[in-house]
């Protein structure tokens, strides 16, 4: 009797001793970047036609054979995206967010002989031997920006499950979850899927790294590094510094006009203008301090590669000594060039009338065009103004 018991004993410990494993599948990224991506929303989805016909096809070709369709827990992903840190934030099937990450499996199981014989030794032993079932399960993951298809994902992920008592019964499905999830935070590390430059590359925007010439030297002002938005409306932004006093910088961006008609300059200045003077007297809002700005003026002057013409204003804060900041607005192409000092027009002036011919801007984007021709073919039945803001 005692030596049965010693055998249940050591049994058990065998057991016990194998429950906690670790997983050998996960793939490397960097863990310590810090918030790098914006927010998301994460969905399950059904998968894509392809993926689906492979399902049915597998499953109609033998009776041992079975396809499930998103079987695994859909928090078990957001747990991984949300605990990696790197999106400001993870939603789980919220709105709002440009961002969304849709994840959808098919997995594929073929049960053997082999499968059926580890059943019967399970139920034999009490379930006290895990039983192991090793299989990979087809996956996809798929990034959108505002319900466009940026990049899918297409993975074979290992998934094993064991059953038994000392083990968990959602720990395969845990590490499937973190093995796919490492997958696709590798891959949108290594391609920066979700970079600004990304973006406009899949909606065929404006390239603004390669097709946006600027100096890299102005006066005292160094170059520092350039910006891409998560936005094809917001564009680019450098951004120049004194190499001798710091806190004195500018910084420029170019965007597209948003109309399909800017033959009036006149009146697109204008209108942007206000636009801009609102955005700043929101940013000083939400800071408590009260800007105080000054009329807009015009500024136009030749240059041996034409003629220039733009507008720019002043702001002062409230009940702080300091120098006025300027803010210039000129039109080039089909986009915006706006330049923010931090200093008045006085000192600007020199440096805005050098910089400007010196900044090539891309051409119209094929995103773009097609967005005006959209909004211009909506407006025709109603007659209203083509320059209407799309």
């Amino acid at each position: 009797m005692a030596s049965r018991y010693f055998i249940i004993f050591m049994l058990v410990g065998l057991v016990t001793a194998c429950v906690s494993t670790s997983n050998n599948n996960v793939a490397s990224y960097d863990k310590n970047a810090g918030t790098v991506y914006p927010p998301v929303s994460f969905f399950i989805t059904r998968p894509t036609a392809e993926l689906n016909q492979q399902c049915l096809q597998f499953a109609d070709d033998s009776v041992m054979q079975h396809c499930q369709i998103n079987q695994f827990d859909a928090s078990l992903y957001w747990q991984q995206l949300y605990g990696s840190g790197l999106f400001e934030r993870v939603m789980f099937a919220g709105e709002g967010t440009d961002y969304q990450v849709l994840v959808s499996t098919a997995n594929m199981s073929r049960e053997t002989a082999a499968d059926i014989t580890k059943a019967a030794v399970a139920g034999a032993t009490l379930m006290l031997l895990p039983v192991t079932n090793e299989f990979s399960v087809k996956a996809e993951v798929t990034v959108l920006w505002r319900d466009l298809v940026l990049k899918r994902f297409s993975y074979d992920v290992p998934f094993s499950h064991t059953m038994s008592l000392f083990h968990k019964p959602d720990g395969g499905a845990q590490h499937f979850a973190q093995t796919l999830m490492s997958y696709f935070l590798r891959d949108i590390e290594q391609q920066q899927v979700f970079s600004g430059a990304f973006l406009l590359s899949a909606l065929q925007d404006s390239d603004y790294l390669q097709q946006l010439k600027a100096p890299a030297q102005l006066g005292d002002f160094q170059l520092a590094g350039q910006h891409i938005y998560n936005d094809p409306l917001a564009g680019t932004q450098l951004r120049y510094i004194n190499q001798n006093f710091i806190d004195d910088y500018i910084d420029v961006f170019v965007y597209p006009i948003r109309r399909t008609d800017w033959q009036e300059p006149s009146l697109v200045m204008h209108d942007e203008l206000e636009n801009v003077r609102k955005e700043l007297q929101l940013f000083y809002q939400q800071q408590n301090k009260i800007m105080k700005l000054q009329e807009a003026k015009t500024i136009s002057w030749q240059h041996e590669s034409g003629d220039f013409h733009g507008s720019y204003f002043e702001l002062t804060i409230e009940d702080i000594e300091s120098l006025p900041s300027s803010t210039y607005l000129f039109i080039a192409e089909d986009k915006f060039i706006k330049l923010r000092c931090t200093f008045g027009a006085d000192h600007a002036e020199s440096l805005v009338k050098a910089l400007i011919p010196k900044i090539i801007v891309p051409d119209e984007s094929l995103f773009m065009a097609t967005l005006r021709q959209r909004f211009r073919e909506q407006m025709q039945p109603s007659g209203r103004h083509s320059a209407t803001n799309p």
